[in-house]
């Protein structure tokens, strides 16, 4: 980027026992809150890209085991990458980990997808 930021991957896994929604307790289900408000202020500040995760379930409705979390973060280094991560509310809550990547954009959709697609998930918010 021009302004010196590089983008990095954050691929986030929720813990194994939650992939049953029985088992979350209000402090899991008020960390992941936390966490989310916290992408979506990075996102109006221009620092998160996306961020989104799959959505499968299994015939017994706990999440299937693939299930995971991505994002795409700006930051000046890995070290400032790092301390966002570990500031995650759902990281410091143990309700998810999460590894960090440099990432290397290849291709990417027009403004117009990245807007229909927003507007049809409910995230431009």
């Amino acid at each position: 980027m021009s302004d010196g930021r590089q983008p990095f991957m954050l691929i986030l896994t929720l813990r194994e026992d939650l992939r049953d929604p029985a088992r979350w307790t209000d402090a899991e289900r008020q960390a992941v809150g936390a966490h989310f408000e916290m992408l979506q202020r990075e996102a109006a500040a221009g620092n998160m890209l996306l961020a989104g995760r799959s959505d499968e379930y299994q015939a017994d409705g706990h999440m299937h085991p693939d299930v995971m979390g991505i994002g795409i973060f700006l930051a000046n280094s890995r070290e400032e990458a790092e301390k966002f991560i570990a500031a995650d509310p759902a990281v410091v809550a143990g309700v998810m980990s999460v590894r960090l990547h440099k990432f290397n954009l290849a291709v990417h959709a027009d403004a117009a997808t990245w807007t229909a697609l927003s507007e049809q998930d409910g995230s431009s918010r």
